[in-house]
C-alpha cells in the first residue's frame, strides 16, 4: 500500500495551488499565500520521502514484485511540486531567492521524469512477461492504474511549460527563451505520446466497463490523470498560443467533471454501506 501514500503529498500541493489562485478572493492576500507557501513546502517535503522511499525499494527489491503502473505514486509528487512551484517562484523576493526556486523546481522535474521512466520500463517488461506467459498483461481490476502514467505526462508537460513562463520573472531574456524553447519543444514530443495513450487507455478502460469492471477505490486513478492532462495541454496552449490545445484543455476539464462526480459519489455509497472496495 506504500504507493499510495504519494497522493497524501499530491493532495497537499493541489490544494496549497488551488489556494494560491483562488484563496485571495476569499482568505485574503496574505492569509492565502501563506496557507499556499506552507502546504507547498510540506507537499514537497513529504513527496521527496516518499520518491526516497520508493526508490530505495525498487534498487533493493528489483525483480522480486510485480511492477504495476501505481508504483509511479510516489514518484510523481516531486513533479507536482515543479508545476506548483512555478507559481511559488513568483511569490519570493526578486534575485537570488527567486532563482532558486525555480532551480530547485527543475530539479525536482528532473528527479521525477528520471523515476518516472525507470518504473515505466520496469512496468512494460512485466507485462511483457505476462504476455509471453499467457497470461493477462494487467489484472482486470488493475486496469484503471493504466491511468496513472497520463498524470506523469501531463504533469511534466504543465512543469516544463508553466517553469519557463516563470523564469522571465527571474532570468535574463536569453536564459527564459531557452527555457521556453525547451518548454515548447518537450511538450511537442511528449504531448504526441500522451495523445497515443489516452487513445489507448481510454478504449482498454470502456473493452473493461463492458466486460463489468467492478467499482474500486483505484477508479480515482481515473480522475488525477484527466485533470493533469487538462493543466498541461493548458500549459502548453498558452506557450504556443494555440486555440486549438487550449480548447482541448477545455475538453478534458470538461469531461473530468462528471468522471469525478460518479467516482465521488459511488465511493461515498460504499463507505455508507460499509463494503469499500479497497485499491488494486
Amino acid at each position: 500500500m506504500f504507493p499510495f501514500y504519494g497522493a497524501v503529498a499530491m493532495a497537499l500541493l493541489t490544494v496549497g495551488s488551488a489556494t494560491g489562485i483562488t484563496g485571495p478572493d476569499f482568505l485574503g492576500h496574505d492569509v492565502a499565500i501563506t496557507v499556499s507557501l506552507t502546504l507547498w513546502i510540506l507537499g514537497t517535503a513529504l513527496g521527496l520521502v516518499t520518491y526516497v522511499v520508493m526508490m530505495i525499494r525498487l534498487v533493493r527489491d528489483a525483480g522480486m514484485a510485480t511492477a504495476m503502473p501505481f508504483w509511479l505514486m510516489p514518484v510523481v509528487p516531486p513533479m507536482v511540486s515543479a508545476t506548483t512551484g512555478a507559481a511559488v517562484s513568483t511569490h519570493m523576493p526578486e534575485g537570488a531567492p527567486r532563482i532558486a526556486v525555480l532551480i530547485f523546481c527543475y530539479i525536482l522535474f528532473a528527479l521525477a521524469l528520471t523515476a518516472a521512466i525507470g518504473i515505466l520500463i520496469a512496468v512494460a517488461r512485466q507485462f511483457a512477461r505476462n504476455r509471453s506467459a499467457g497470461v493477462d498483461v494487467i489484472p482486470f481490476n488493475a486496469i484503471p492504474s493504466l491511468w496513472i502514467p497520463l498524470g506523469v505526462i501531463g504533469q511534466s508537460i504543465a512543469a516544463s511549460n508553466l517553469l519557463a513562463a516563470a523564469s522571465r520573472h527571474a532570468l535574463s531574456t536569453e536564459h527564459a527563451d531557452t527555457l521556453h524553447e525547451f518548454g515548447i519543444a518537450y511538450g511537442t514530443v511528449v504531448g504526441i505520446i500522451g495523445v497515443i495513450a489516452f487513445v489507448t487507455v481510454t478504449t482498454v478502460t470502456i473493452h473493461a466497463l463492458r466486460r463489468g469492471l467492478d467499482f474500486s477505490l483505484g477508479w480515482w486513478s481515473f480522475t488525477f490523470p484527466i485533470g493533469a492532462c487538462a493543466v498541461g495541454a493548458n500549459a502548453f496552449g498558452v506557450a504556443t498560443g494555440s486555440t486549438l490545445i487550449l480548447g482541448i484543455a477545455l475538453a478534458l476539464l470538461t469531461v473530468l467533471i462528471p468522471i469525478w462526480a460518479t467516482v465521488a459519489v459511488r465511493t461515498v455509497r460504499s463507505i455508507r454501506s460499509g463494503a469499500l472496495p479497497a485499491a488494486a
